[in-house]
């Protein structure tokens, strides 16, 4: 399943060229590029849908809860 880096490397280089598009004075390619990150938006949220669609239904992970000297919750200092 995509999980976004091409459309992200995709991003990026468009970024890069429309950098190097305005110090060029190409404007065509600045805004061809401009284009792209704007279309960028919705690509990325079809893309987030597909690869959460699909697969194996994920519950809630349960941790162990850890009780005891080692545990973080007791410090070793009493209270009451």
């Amino acid at each position: 399943m995509p999980d976004g880096r091409v459309l992200r490397g995709v991003v990026i280089a468009a970024c890069y060229a429309s950098g190097l598009a305005v110090i060029g004075h190409l404007w065509v390619l600045f805004w061809a590029c401009a284009g792209l990150v704007i279309l960028a938006v919705p690509a990325g949220k079809l893309i987030g849908i597909m690869a959460g669609a699909g697969g194996v239904e994920r519950g809630p992970s349960t941790r162990a809860i850890v009780t005891g000297r080692d545990a973080a919750v007791d410090p070793g200092v009493r209270l009451g």
